[in-house]
């Protein structure tokens, strides 16, 4: 009789839990129509139906050409995931990477059978949009227009009044008053440009170094890549690497064959400390969790500086904009009071 200690049910087990974590790391890269290719190539594999006939009701609903021209592929003996290839842009990189990996290592169908095991939940690290740096940023904005708008008719309309009251009663202008106007003058000529250059400078960094957060904001509103997660291109290479390990872990070829550290280390795809750590290591599966843990922790590492970053921006132009309303409050009301007491 099998006992949880036996060399099967141990590998079985272990299979079974890298299966769960490739489903689990998979699915949020994945558009909603990749996920249910996916999804009927699971079904058909693991309850033996015919994934053509799926496949092209699933294109006559969707109305996807890709759909159909991927059906028209599914004939003969041809394996499912050799179909595919032959359609570009049918599936994500990590997703014919993943695929390809558990079919290779003989552990799709464990894939499949992890893959329907998750709820629409479980698939999607879904945060929502209120939630986000965008929407905070854009609050910041919303908020930011309306003080501006506030602080400018005082400034254009109520203060000259104002001092054509004092000129009128023979007063002198308060300290409340010039200091008011100072900072506002203050204000226009040196904080309104160097904001603008900052939220230039701010633009450029992310067009430039991290698109992803970019792609990842406009896919909400784009329904064929909701809830699509776009990863910075140094954490995404470190997961494919971590499937394309998978893939010849049972494999017969020597390691050095198989990977070259080195040439990782040139591309600037992993640090000299990373690949010496992957050196170390003999097994391909602890590669594979090493390098998946590394990717986490980068994009984990990269996540808290930007959100440190976006809140101290935040709370620096609240804390500007509060002064300058307190201050202006104060000024309209001691050059009321002043002239009340002149006039008592």
């Amino acid at each position: 009789m099998a006992t949880i200690s036996d060399p099967l049910n141990e590998s079985m087990t272990r299979q079974r839990m890298i299966s769960d974590q490739s489903a689990r790391e998979l699915a949020p890269l994945m558009t909603p129509n990749q996920r249910a290719l996916v999804s009927l190539m699971a079904t058909a594999e693991l309850h033996q139906l015919d994934l053509r006939n799926l496949v092209e009701g699933y294109a006559i609903e969707t109305k996807s050409a890709k759909a159909k021209e991927f059906a028209d592929l599914l004939q003969g003996d041809s394996h499912p995931l050799q179909a595919a290839k032959q359609v570009p842009g049918l599936f994500s990189k990590p997703c014919e990477t993943a695929l390809n990996s558990a079919y290779a290592n003989g552990s799709l169908t464990s894939f499949y059978r992890s893959w329907l095991a998750q709820t629409v939940d479980d698939r999607t690290i879904w945060t929502r949009h209120e939630d986000t740096h965008a929407a905070a940023l854009g609050r910041l904005g919303l908020r930011t227009a309306i003080c501006l708008w506030f602080i400018s008719v005082i400034l254009l309309y109520i203060i000259p009044e104002h001092q054509k009251m004092y000129e009128e009663f023979g007063l002198e202008a308060n300290t409340t008053m010039r200091m008011f106007l100072t900072f506002s003058n203050w204000f226009a000529r040196i904080f309104v440009p160097v904001m603008s250059l900052c939220l230039m400078i701010f633009g450029i960094y992310i067009i430039g170094f991290r698109r992803s957060i970019l792609q990842n904001y406009f896919q909400r509103w784009l329904p064929g890549s909701w809830r699509q997660i776009n990863l910075p291109r140094s954490v995404m290479r470190r997961k494919l690497m971590a499937w394309d390990l998978l893939a010849f872990d049972g494999g017969n070829k020597p390691e050095d064959e198989i990977v070259d550290w080195e040439s990782f280390v040139k591309s600037r795809d992993l640090s000299s400390r990373e690949a010496a750590s992957m050196k170390d290591v003999s097994s391909m599966e602890t590669k594979a969790w090493l390098l998946r843990n590394m990717a986490d922790r980068k994009h984990e590492i990269r996540k808290s500086r930007f959100a440190i970053g976006v809140h101290l921006f935040i709370y620096f132009v609240q804390a500007v904009l509060g002064i300058f309303i307190i201050l202006a409050t104060f000024t309209i009301f001691s050059m009321l009071l002043k002239m009340m007491r002149s006039l008592a």
